[in-house]
Parts: C-alpha cells; structure tokens; sequence
C-alpha cells in the first residue's frame, strides 16, 4: 500500500501545487506546471486506489454514500501543517485524486510576476 503521508508530504518538500493519484500511473506532483512523477513510489493499482479512498473518507458514510450517487466528492484534507483541497472523482469505477496544497503563507503581489 502507498504511503500516503509520505506522498503527501513531498508535496510541500518539492514545491509542487498538487498531487494526481490515477491508477496505472506513479503519483504525479505538479512542480511549474509539470507533471512529475515520485519515481520512489510504485504505479498505483486498484487495489491502491481503494485503499487510499478508504485512507481519504476514514468510515465517512454520509462522503460515501454522496461519491456513489454523484461519483465525485470535492472536501478538505489535513495532515500535520499541511492543508489540501481535495477532489475525488471517477474512471472506469475506480476512484482518482487530485490535492492542491494550500499554502499557509501567501506570496506577495510583488512575487507573482503579474
């Protein structure tokens, strides 16, 4: 099974905005735009996908139960000092992932090159 605190983490240790979980693929972290996968972590499996839903819901029935009639659940997530934006969606009845990490310290104007 994936990490998936450690994936997690990785996010802020690299900079990256998001993390996409989709079965077949190694997790990708987007860094400036790019997809780049954790070349640590295995390609993901159903059986990974499951887990990390199972990891992401924590026995909510209410979230479940809105995923299988809408097959989509948009919520927030917490580990540590890290807060994420999360989407679970579908394909092919098998649950994908995508986090945004919220930053808790915002750039200044001057910084984002508008």
């Amino acid at each position: 099974m994936i990490d998936m605190e450690k994936a997690l983490k990785q996010v802020a240790e690299r900079d990256a905005s998001d993390i996409h979980l989709v079965c077949g693929l190694k997790p990708m972290l987007r860094i400036s735009r790019e997809l780049v996968p954790i070349e640590e972590i295995d390609e993901l499996t159903e059986a990974d996908m499951n887990d990390i839903y199972d990891y992401f819901l924590k026995g909510n029935i209410l979230k479940d139960d809105e995923f299988k009639k809408t097959k989509r659940i948009d919520d927030s997530f917490v580990l540590d000092d890290l807060r994420f934006r999360l989407n679970i969606s579908c394909s092919n009845d098998i649950p994908i992932f995508t986090l945004r990490l919220i930053k808790n310290v915002l750039p200044r104007f001057e910084d984002l090159g508008v």
